[in-house]
């Protein structure tokens, strides 16, 4: 019984003190207010958060075209240097690409990072664009620097479309990436020029102010007649040394094999000092095509010319007249004679060797497996065979040499070229396309500057602005000479 009443007692307590509660809250617990933040009204981003990237270009052979050429990118270096004196060169030997932007409507900073690719390495740079780029507004070009991937490069054996990309930030924020997609030609492809037709007074202008800044320099501007415009030929036909590997591993393997069969019995410098040991090793070349009986063969590679090393030459047992010139020119200078490259306007190619009289001694040997001479005698050996074949050879090169090579070069007619290949050597590394790649010259090399510049020249303006049609001269086979 008393327990039951202090359990009432106790639950009427806890009900006055829950009541007691209540009303103190009510009358005694301030709180205090808390003022958030006004709702900002909404206000227009100042930014314009759009790529300003609008196309990208690149000048391969001085005035561009639709792809890349691997064998100029990695000579053009050498060739500006070969030719340092020539303000054109200077000016328009480019390894680089063009890049065209929109100005933006405020002056920012536009980050660009040139992502990894197949041929090129990554790096990341920047646009300012200042209150002038703003107020003068418009399209601007801009040289954008690439870190060119040279090894690579000199191992491109095909010809395929490649992607370039650019990730481009704003305040860094991510705003696009904008593809260059282009065709890369395989590094056995060589341009030996370009041609620009003057299809208005202007041109014309342009083009003769160029040939007074060439200097030297192997250019050409020919007059036309009647319907034919005027024609500026810029030749690239340095570009040539890259094909030729006097220190390819192959030569070596050849000088054996001649010893082995007894058709020398050394390789010795004597023979250096005398017209006819000179010659006696350039015969000794001439064996080795018969011997494998090598074959004229011609192989393109899309719309250009196909140009085969040394190596692949005896590889394959075969070759085109600029790969036999090409190999038969590896093989003199690697025994140390003094060799030129005659290049004539008709695509003919040949090695000119200065023996030690001072005679000049041109050698077509792409003649050996070209003709199958009708009278030769049945009964013939080997070496009896050579020697007729030979001296067709001989003969036929001496022959369009003297007449009409030896004056157009003189004349310096349209289109002839002498190439002195020891002294092109020191600006022109061979382009080791068989041999083993581990060059210096090879190795990615390192990019001074990787700042983009705004082009300000007017004549490489006119150039981006309007691309003129190039026609890009090319190696073509089937000379009107062997016909």
């Amino acid at each position: 019984m008393t327990t039951k009443l202090l359990r009432n007692a106790a639950a009427i307590f806890a009900c006055l003190l829950a009541f007691a509660l209540i009303s103190c809250k009510d009358e005694n617990y301030y709180t205090v207010e808390v003022e958030g933040p006004e709702t900002p009204a909404e206000v227009t981003d100042s930014i314009n958060y759009v790529t300003p990237v609008l196309s990208v270009r690149n000048l391969d052979y001085f005035f561009g075209n639709d792809c890349l050429n691997p064998s100029y990118i990695i000579q053009a270096n050498g060739l500006k240097k070969m030719y340092s004196h020539s303000t054109f060169i200077d000016a328009n030997v480019k390894d680089f690409l063009f890049m065209e932007v929109q100005v933006p409507e405020q002056p920012m900073r536009v980050t660009l990072v040139t992502q990894d690719s197949e041929i090129s390495d990554p790096y990341t740079t920047y646009i300012d664009f200042t209150e002038e780029d703003v107020a003068m507004g418009g399209v601007q070009w801009y040289v954008i620097p690439m870190i060119w991937d040279y090894k690579a490069l000199a191992s491109w054996h095909t010809n395929r479309q490649v992607n370039l990309l650019w990730d481009t930030y704003i305040n860094d924020k991510w705003v696009d990436t904008f593809i260059y997609s282009v065709n890369c030609r395989s590094i056995h492809n060589v341009g030996m020029g370009v041609k620009l037709l003057a299809d208005t007074d202007e041109s014309l202008d342009l083009f003769k102010s160029w040939m007074d800044e060439m200097k030297g320099y192997p250019a050409w501007l020919t007059e036309g007649e009647g319907e034919i415009p005027d024609t500026l030929t810029i030749s690239a036909h340095t570009l040539l040394a890259g094909y030729i590997n006097e220190n390819s591993p192959v030569i070596e393997l050849l000088k054996q094999e001649v010893l082995a069969d007894g058709y020398l019995p050394g390789f010795r410098e004597s023979y250096l000092s005398t017209d006819e040991g000179c010659v006696k090793y350039i015969k000794a070349f001439a064996y080795l095509i018969l011997k494998h009986e090598m074959r004229y063969s011609v192989r393109y590679d899309g719309d250009m010319r196909y140009v085969r090393s040394i190596d692949e030459v005896f590889r394959f047992g075969q070759g085109g007249r600029l790969d036999y010139a090409c190999a038969l020119a590896s093989w003199c200078l690697n025994l140390g004679m003094k060799t030129s490259m005659v290049c004539t306007p008709d695509n003919f190619y040949y090695p000119l060797i200065e023996l030690p009289s001072g005679t000049l001694y041109p050698m077509d040997i792409s003649m050996l497996p070209y003709f199958s001479h009708p009278d030769t005698p049945a009964d013939l050996d080997l070496l009896a065979s050579l020697w007729y074949h030979y001296s067709y050879a001989e003969e036929f090169s001496a022959q369009y040499y003297e007449e009409p090579d030896r004056p157009s070069l003189e004349a310096g007619k349209a289109g002839y070229v002498l190439l002195d290949l020891k002294k092109i050597r020191h600006y022109l590394p061979s382009l080791c396309i068989d041999a083993d790649k581990e060059g210096a010259y090879l190795a990615t090399r390192a990019v001074s500057n990787l700042q983009p510049r705004r082009v300000t020249d007017s004549a490489l303006l006119r150039m981006l602005n309007n691309p003129r049609k190039v026609e890009e001269v090319s190696v073509a086979e089937g000379s009107t000479r062997r016909k």
